[in-house]
């Protein structure tokens, strides 16, 4: 809001502040002017003390860029000045210091809480001037005539279609006419060439209508005309008072009507201007749109606890499955459609388009892998559906199995035996070193799927899977996933009748 500092002009000022508002007057030389005129309830001019009459304006600062940057910006656009040298770009106050915008702009005097902006007379067709309450200056006309006229009487008469009808006021109606008994003075000149003379005590009966002159160039009974004239003028006056005021009712309803109307559009674009910065603001602080992978594993630290593995290696790995990940898998019955369609040119992939980039869905499987998280809880971390987040497990899962399953084999014994640490070079038999590990799962619905999962060991639902590894560490065999509830002894009698080492 803008500060209320000095908002009384000054007329005392070296250069002279104004308004910034095209088509307001509003300035420290207006206002000298109005402090010389003469005060009629305190009897003396509004620059003296004892005047207590309010100014007709004030003048306030615009927001500092400092202080309030979205205020000053928009009284900017509200006033929609442009510079002289360009006027694509809006004005600016910080070139001129002394501009200012006067209080004929806010609606309540000055900047509030409710309203802190000036709306109001900011278009250059607005008289300023009645908004203020100034009275307009009436323009003085002068009639001159030429009194070494020589045409006949008639000539010094004007012609009543020249003389314009003067606007008669009520404190106004004084003639100057002498009325006291005696003969009517007369407008000839006694002397032979016998033309008409106009003096200046019968000058003003020049503006009297032309129905109470007569043609030969004399007034008669001049008071009696005179009286018919006021009584008509003041008739006249009356009428045309009546006509104004009706006329006056009208154009404050109007105007009442059309100040609404641009309240309220002034109010919306108000609304719409500080509505479009918070978006433009929130646009540029939201992270929703940058992909999670982004977010999560921003350094080594944190793609280890995910996913296992560093960057780098993440990366890598990706690019190796990304081109054999053509389409998730939906199921048999989605896998081939009946009807043919025709484009103009071959999309690079079919279907709609992704939710997540591929670096997020082999993110979601390696944390499904690495953590154990449940898929309602990878939905909610990656903002998609249940569904959608099974569908991207299953589908990178079995793509990921087929092409890496190569890197499990079983290697010849020589191979074992070189790359044999030195810690079990002493048992010289040693192919392998198996062991069966438990994996958790969730409950089943079914209760004979929860009795076949069950483990004691575990006491919880789990799948069994033996695993055999060299001695250097290596994975060289991996058997099906089996339930929990199967011993070891049993998954590892059924394996030795499937490989042989």
């Amino acid at each position: 809001m803008a500060s209320n500092n000095n908002s009384r002009p000054s007329s005392k000022r070296s250069r002279s502040r104004t308004c910034a508002v095209v088509g307001c007057k509003s300035s420290d030389y207006r206002f000298s002017k109005w402090e010389d005129e003469w005060c009629d309830l305190h009897q003396t001019t509004y620059s003296n003390s004892v005047c207590t009459c309010l100014p007709p304006f004030q003048l306030f600062t615009f927001p500092t860029e400092r202080e309030n940057p979205e205020a000053r910006m928009i009284w900017r656009e509200l006033i929609n000045r442009r510079e002289p040298s360009n006027k694509n770009l809006l004005w600016s106050p910080s070139r001129h210091k002394q501009s200012r915008v006067c209080s004929v702009h806010f609606p309540d005097g000055m900047p509030t809480k409710t309203n802190p902006h000036p709306t109001i007379f900011l278009n250059n067709n607005v008289d300023v001037d009645v908004a203020i309450g100034n009275k307009n200056k009436t323009t003085r006309r002068r009639l001159s005539y030429n009194n070494n006229n020589d045409n006949d009487d008639d000539a010094v008469v004007p012609n009543p279609t020249d003389v314009p009808n003067p606007v008669v006021d009520d404190s106004s109606l004084a003639i100057d006419f002498d009325v006291s008994p005696g003969p009517i003075p007369s407008t000839r000149d006694e002397s032979p060439n016998n033309k008409p003379i106009i003096n200046n005590a019968n000058r003003q009966c020049l503006f009297l209508p032309s129905f109470f002159v007569f043609r030969h160039g004399t007034y008669r009974n001049m008071f009696f005309s005179c009286m018919v004239t006021v009584a008509s003028l003041l008739c006249f006056g009356w009428m045309l008072k009546s006509k104004y005021f009706a006329a006056l009712k009208e154009i404050n309803k109007l105007k009442d009507g059309l100040h609404k109307k641009e309240l309220l559009t002034r109010y919306r674009s108000i609304e719409c201007i500080v509505l479009r910065r918070e978006n433009q603001k929130l646009k540029k602080n939201c992270t929703c749109k940058l992909p999670i992978h982004e977010i999560t594993i921003k350094d080594d630290k944190n793609c280890l606890f995910y996913t296992g593995i560093e960057n780098f290696p993440f990366v890598k790995l990706f690019n190796f499955i990304f081109p054999y990940v053509k389409r998730r898998w939906v199921g048999f019955k989605f896998t081939s459609t009946i009807l043919k369609r025709k484009f103009s040119k071959i999309p690079a992939r079919m279907g709609p388009e992704r939710k997540l980039c591929g670096k997020d869905e082999f993110l979601m499987l390696l944390m499904k892998l690495r953590l154990g998280l449940l898929e309602k809880d990878l939905a909610n971390r990656f903002r998609v559906s249940i569904s959608t987040t099974s569908r991207v497990i299953r589908t990178w899962l079995k793509v990921s199995s087929s092409i890496m399953k190569s890197l499990i084999f079983v290697p010849d014994q020589g191979v074992l035996n070189i790359t044999k640490p030195p810690v079990f070079k002493p048992i010289k038999n040693l192919h392998s070193i198996i062991d069966a590990t438990e994996l958790f799962i969730e409950t089943p619905k079914g209760l004979i799927n929860q009795r076949l999962t069950w483990s004691q060991y575990k006491h919880h639902n789990t799948l069994k899977v033996l695993v055999a590894v060299s001695a250097n560490s290596s994975v060289i065999f991996m058997s099906p996933a089996y339930v929990g509830g199967i011993s070891d002894k049993a998954i590892t009698l059924h394996t030795d009748t499937q490989v042989r080492f």
